[in-house]
């Protein structure tokens, strides 16, 4: 019961967004997706005895910066870097770790005026 108790506290900690502390204008954010899992192999009537294995599978795991800075004259200039994240070890291999999620920069002005580039 307290082994429940206690996976169910991890698994909410980690599934809860992870905000940082916003310095001046720019936020820090993240989340992480993740599952953990058990996997029994073999079976005793071969001769071979089972091995349990525990293992955790991440879910878009992420973290990024974003800002937005008042220009004056009713324009504002706003920027969003986001980024993969590989909470897993994966034995060295390159699966995304750190490539680009939603980023770009842009213009805001007036009620409906907008300018942006970015990675989508």
């Amino acid at each position: 019961m307290q082994k429940k108790l206690l996976g169910m506290a991890v698994a909410a900690a980690l599934a809860a967004p992870a905000v940082a502390l916003a310095q001046s204008a720019v936020q820090v954010y993240g989340t992480a997706h993740l599952s953990f899992n058990q996997s029994k192999f073999g079976n005793s009537t071969n001769g071979v005895p089972s091995v349990t294995k525990f293992g955790v599978d991440q879910h878009a795991s992420n973290w990024g910066l974003r800002s937005t800075e008042t220009l004056g004259g009713g324009m504002t200039a706003w920027f969003q870097a986001e980024f993969n994240m590989q909470i897993e070890r994966t034995n060295g291999v390159n699966d995304g770790q750190g490539t680009a999620r939603n980023s770009g920069v842009g213009l805001r002005g007036g009620s409906s005026a907008r300018s942006a580039a970015g990675v989508r």
